[in-house]
């Protein structure tokens, strides 16, 4: 008999794989455990979505020479993406001066939780003695609801790393959760950001949430990924295709952008440093 665990002791955990297993064990499985290549269908053009993600990591690139001191401008004027210009002319009126005054761009940060990882990758980090923000640029067309933005996994996952790396990247010997805020910025409703606190609550409350969850995912048997029962997410996933032959696929629309929007890093998980504790 096998007794080998389906996902082994030191598995990577990360916001986009944990949020999959909430939308679809399945899915989960077929991408993160599997390793299966993402299928495109014959009948499914996703010309449009493509565009949309090549566009987000420019964006994301240019923002990242931005903050490291690289003159860009010449290659700004020179894009004939007027979109992309439209979102950088966003980008240029960020109130930088409202952020404290330390800055890591692109950090990626690797807890531990249980005998698993978790991983987390922020586009900035800024911290002074007495506070810590981070920063997540967005290229949707929809803003979060105050309620959305508190609640979402990236949210979740990314304060409670923070919480509990603290004292290692940010250079305080006891960084308090309260101390931490998560800024989303809207490439097109720069004027409009998400702002969420932190507390010493909320850091007890996602470390139970988060723990519990790996926990239910690596102890379940193979049978328990089970497929979403939400049609919509399941016919927005070209997935389906391996469990579900009879709905076709079809292009993931902008209304849909929240369903798919954080697909894919921006970076390679695998380089991400792990923190000695």
């Amino acid at each position: 008999m096998n007794t080998q665990p389906l996902i082994e002791p030191g598995f990577m955990f990360s916001q986009h794989s944990l949020n999959t297993y909430v939308r679809c064990p399945r899915r989960f499985l077929l991408q993160y455990v599997d390793r299966q290549p993402w299928p495109v269908l014959a009948e499914d053009d996703r010309g449009e979505r493509q565009e949309h993600l090549a566009r987000g990591r420019l964006f994301h690139q240019w923002l990242l020479r931005k903050q490291l001191g690289v003159e860009i401008e010449q290659i700004v004027r020179a894009t004939s993406d007027a979109q992309l210009r439209r979102w950088w002319q966003a980008a240029e009126g960020f109130a930088w001066d409202d952020l404290p005054a330390s800055r890591q761009v692109e950090l990626p940060i690797v807890v531990p939780i249980g005998d698993y990882r978790l991983y987390a990758r922020y586009d900035l980090v800024a911290w002074s003695g007495t506070e810590a923000v981070v920063v997540d640029w967005k290229t949707l067309p929809q803003r979060f609801s105050d309620a959305v933005a508190q609640s979402r996994m990236q949210t979740r996952v990314y304060l409670y790393t923070l919480a509990h790396s603290g004292h290692v990247v940010l250079g305080s010997p006891n960084p308090k959760p309260e101390d931490l805020s998560m800024r989303y910025w809207y490439a097109e409703f720069p004027g409009a950001p998400s702002v969420v606190g932190y507390s010493t609550a909320r850091y007890a409350q996602d470390r139970r949430y988060l723990t519990e969850l790996v926990a239910q995912i690596t102890q379940q048997p193979l049978e328990a990924f089970v497929p979403t029962d939400r049609q919509q997410l399941c016919e927005q996933c070209a997935y389906q295709s391996w469990c579900r032959n009879d709905r076709p696929g079809r292009l993931v629309s902008q209304d849909d952008a929240f369903a798919f929007e954080e697909d894919s890093d921006f970076v390679d998980v695998d380089s991400a440093p792990e923190l000695e504790y």
